[in-house]
């Protein structure tokens, strides 16, 4: 969510102050209304990782978004280029189907895809589908990856479980406290189409279907709250299968004595 300009709160960016500090990179580069996938990502990624090297400094990829960290670790996966014949018969399937419709044929043509994929998610489901389409094979039973391990040292914050609960409660608290409800009015107010990619995100999504509804989004809270942690529980799931990796408890020491050891020599 980072990538968005105007989404602030809700993605916990970093400050201005960390920024200048240190300098991060692809965050606020896109408007709320244009669409990132996985092709975009990476371009911008390598970029990125390109000027970080030729300063002489370490790259540091903070994640974040499983699906795109996974593909920058691993390399993007073997699927087909883009046919755009079949992308526009999946287009007019979304004017026929809605984006709800369209998760429910993706069910039917590749479950495994449709488990993986969020409902919300209109971009992943309709690049599933084009795949089937494209190849009679389900998007499922390509390989995703390109690398056997992964191109830089891992380091993975290991936090309890009820601590990691807690915090997402606490978080989700503090970020309606600094104002999340308003942020999204100011864009619906601005123009932008509760539609437009940014706005389906995670929270941001609960959020502007409520205004439009005229529903309380504090109402909702406790939904993006379970939304939240069901998708913690994902990104471990995949976390968990990343090796080598060093699991190290949240704590500055210890973070930074795993960073002395996995960034020798680089």
């Amino acid at each position: 969510m980072t990538v968005w300009r105007g989404l602030d709160i809700g993605s916990a960016k970093p400050t201005l102050e960390e920024r200048r500090r240190v300098p991060h990179h692809l965050i606020d580069v896109l408007e709320i209304d244009q669409p990132i996938n996985l092709g975009l990502f990476l371009e911008m990624a390598e970029r990125s990782e390109q000027q970080i090297r030729e300063r002489g400094k370490v790259l540091i990829a903070c994640g974040g978004t499983i699906y795109y960290l996974k593909h920058y670790l691993f390399g993007a996966p073997s699927t087909p280029p883009i046919d755009w014949e079949i992308r526009t018969y999946v287009n007019n399937l979304e004017q026929e189907l809605g984006p709800s419709g369209l998760w429910d044929l993706l069910l039917t043509k590749d479950p495994i895809s449709a488990q993986r994929i969020h409902p919300n998610d209109l971009y992943r489901i309709k690049r599933a589908l084009e795949v089937f389409f494209q190849t009679g094979t389900p998007l499922s039973r390509f390989s995703t990856k390109k690398y056997p391990m992964p191109r830089f040292p891992v380091i993975i914050l290991d936090i309890d479980k009820e601590v990691l609960e807690r915090r997402i409660h606490s978080r989700c608290d503090e970020m309606f406290r600094l104002g999340w409800v308003e942020e999204v009015e100011g864009l619906l107010d601005k123009g932008f189409s509760p539609t437009s990619p940014g706005l389906q995100s995670l929270g941001y999504a609960e959020i502007t279907r409520d205004l439009i509804q005229g529903r309380n989004p504090r109402e909702s809270q406790q939904e993006i709250i379970r939304k939240t942690i069901q998708l913690a529980k994902k990104q471990l799931t995949f976390l968990r299968g990343i090796q080598p990796a060093y699991w190290v408890p949240p704590r500055r020491e210890e973070v930074l004595a795993a960073l002395e050891e996995a960034t020798r020599g680089l």
